[in-house]
């Protein structure tokens, strides 16, 4: 063996990690004094790892060219500002929809063959009358989930399937023993 042996040549590892292919060796570069890296300034969510940050502008305030003193008066409130109103509409909707279905019940007189039945049953009547409102509940349940009924179709549907429902709640409210109507 010589003193002075010449340099070994890259082997495949160090040529493949290599910034530059043929420069030999990768020299890594001193660790950084500080191990825990900076505060992330903008704290993303845990999901927010696959989509980019959005950054919006700021909106510009719209210049005034109007010189003077701007006054704004705030009104009070009107009547029709009512938190619950959408929930008193939706409700008004909702006995509006089965009390048309009932009425029409009533017209066809299924609300008089139910009340009949209930007679029949006696002290049994309530549960009678509740099993006949579940057992008539099943079809409205059912139908707008149908593939063959048209969407278009589905609302006048569902409002048909729901008479007899509407006439069984009627007629057990107005011919169950102990109601109070």
């Amino acid at each position: 063996m010589t003193d002075h042996e010449p340099p070994l040549a890259p082997d495949w590892w160090d040529r493949l990690y290599a910034d530059d292919p043929d420069a030999g060796p990768v020299k890594r570069p001193a660790p950084h004094p500080d191990p825990d890296p900076p505060p992330d300034t903008e704290a993303r969510p845990w999901w927010a790892v696959l989509h980019p940050a959005r950054k919006h502008p700021a909106p510009e305030p719209a210049p005034r060219d109007d010189p003077g003193v701007h006054i704004t008066i705030n009104q009070p409130p009107t009547p029709y500002d009512d938190p619950t109103a959408p929930r008193r509409r939706a409700s008004a909707r909702w006995f509006l929809y089965h009390g048309a279905a009932a009425a029409v019940g009533w017209a066809f007189g299924a609300a008089d063959a139910v009340g009949e039945l209930l007679a029949a049953a006696g002290p049994r009547a309530p549960a009678v009358g509740i099993g006949l409102c579940l057992i008539a509940c099943m079809p409205a349940a059912w139908l707008p989930g149908l593939p063959f009924i048209p969407p278009p179709l589905r609302p006048a549907t569902v409002w048909l399937a729901r008479i007899p429902l509407a006439t069984a709640a009627l007629a057990l409210a107005l011919h169950a023993p102990g109601t109070v109507i």
